[in-house]
């Protein structure tokens, strides 16, 4: 993915991508939406997020005690 970027990265000083240059077309990157699992991977990153939630809550608790005793 990187390599797509950088390759399709625009240059003012010769107003064209290098791999336009060496290919002569742009290319692109076809995706299909379908097939992929975002919204999956969204409930999990937000179960994850929840359980760090919880946990800096926990641990901010455990810090409290800890300089109070």
């Amino acid at each position: 993915m990187i390599e797509f970027v950088y390759n399709n990265s625009y240059y003012v000083l010769v107003k064209a991508s290098s791999f336009y240059l060496m290919y002569d077309y742009h290319s692109k990157i076809y995706y299909k939406v379908e097939n992929n699992f975002i919204e999956k991977k969204i409930l999990l990153t937000q179960e994850r997020v929840k359980q760090l939630y919880n946990l800096r809550k926990v641990l901010t608790k455990r810090l409290e005690n800890a300089i109070a005793q």
